[in-house]
């Protein structure tokens, strides 16, 4: 799904609004950076833990272009990050006489649970004591870097092309994303092959669906979240929406 596809501006160079689409990325891409991927430690599905790592998101088969080295050599950049991983449970928070449970953060810089209810809905488990309130605490994205990467990658390019493809286990707050002028995919496909047939083509599937990007927490807070059309959409620098495509 096409989120945004913006060109970047350099300084004093016209406005946001003005700078036109990257995609399809045209006969003069022939070398893109895929920079890797860090992941800190955190636990597992069955809440093991799992070690810091870093991952090679490049597929040489999924990729029409070949790879740079060096990203002051490459005529373009795509960036592969996730939605933002987090744990809501810490057992050294539960050791110091808290409850254990933390908010689950849906943005990629440190987030701070200051809106939400002061005692939790859920009472839960029959051998704790208390409720599972986590307001005023402090959670963190594992894989906060990958919103570094996209900066850096941004800087780095310049005015060259730079796509970023977001794999979405979650709905997430991408307004740390909308400053950054690149096009954006959201994608929930293991394979990325499609994602790079795209890119070339800019081929458009037969089938289309709507969806919305959460806004900032604290107006996202205060609606219905139960209720699909309660929720307002990350305001994006473009006057003229781009359409979702499905892929």
């Amino acid at each position: 799904m096409l989120l945004k596809n913006q060109r970047a501006v350099a300084a004093g160079g016209g406005d946001v609004d003005d700078a036109g689409s990257v995609l399809p990325l045209g006969a003069g891409v022939h070398r893109v950076w895929v920079p890797t991927r860090h992941v800190g430690a955190q636990p597992g599905f069955m809440r093991g833990g799992e070690p810091a790592r870093d991952v090679d998101p490049f597929d040489a088969a999924a990729c029409p272009w070949a790879r740079a080295d060096d990203p002051r050599q490459a005529d373009a950049a795509v960036v592969f990050i996730e939605s933002p991983l987090s744990n809501p449970y810490s057992t050294a928070d539960r050791d110091a006489g808290g409850n254990g449970y933390l908010p689950l953060t849906l943005q990629y810089r440190p987030y701070t649970a200051a809106a939400a209810r002061p005692r939790s809905l859920a009472a839960g488990d029959f051998r704790e004591t208390g409720d599972r309130a986590y307001r005023g605490k402090t959670n963190r994205a594992a894989n906060e870097t990958d919103l570094d990467a996209v900066i850096a990658a941004r800087e780095v390019l310049g005015e060259r092309p730079v796509i970023v493809v977001v794999r979405m286990h979650n709905p997430a707050v991408l307004a740390e994303l909308e400053p950054t002028p690149t096009p954006s995919w959201w994608t929930s496909v293991c394979n990325n092959r499609p994602c790079g047939s795209c890119w070339r083509a800019f081929s458009s599937p037969a089938g289309c669906c709507r969806s919305r990007c959460r806004s900032p927490w604290r107006p996202w807070r205060h609606t219905a979240r139960t209720c699909p059309s309660t929720m307002p959409p990350t305001p994006t620098p473009s006057a003229t929406p781009t359409p979702s495509v499905s892929v």
